[in-house]
């Protein structure tokens, strides 16, 4: 998949569907639809504008509040790729991938 790059909300998550990068981090944010596919052992590969890719396997999902899902982005380890996914009002699914 392709991604454009996006900004962060106040919150700290992306703002609209694309890759943001916290402190190196990579966050991509996915419609609902695209997301669901992202499941645990399931790889995910994403091409940067620049044209490079990256592949990362999914090592777990949860659902968490916008708050929760923030401290996880903010909290990520160097090199994890964090998915997040709106899943409601101030609901979010969040998948971890390294």
């Amino acid at each position: 998949m392709s991604v454009a790059r996006v900004r962060a909300n106040a919150d700290g998550l992306p703002r609209a569907i694309g890759l943001w990068s916290r402190a190196g981090r990579p966050v991509l944010r996915l419609s609902a639809g695209t997301g669901a596919g992202a499941t645990v052992g399931s790889t995910v590969t994403i091409t940067a504008p620049d044209g490079s890719t990256s592949s990362y396997t999914v090592t777990s999902r949860t659902t968490a509040t916008t708050a929760d899902a923030a401290q996880a982005v903010a909290g990520a380890a160097s090199g994890e790729l964090l998915l997040v996914v709106a899943a409601g009002t101030g609901s979010w699914t969040v998948v971890t991938a390294v």
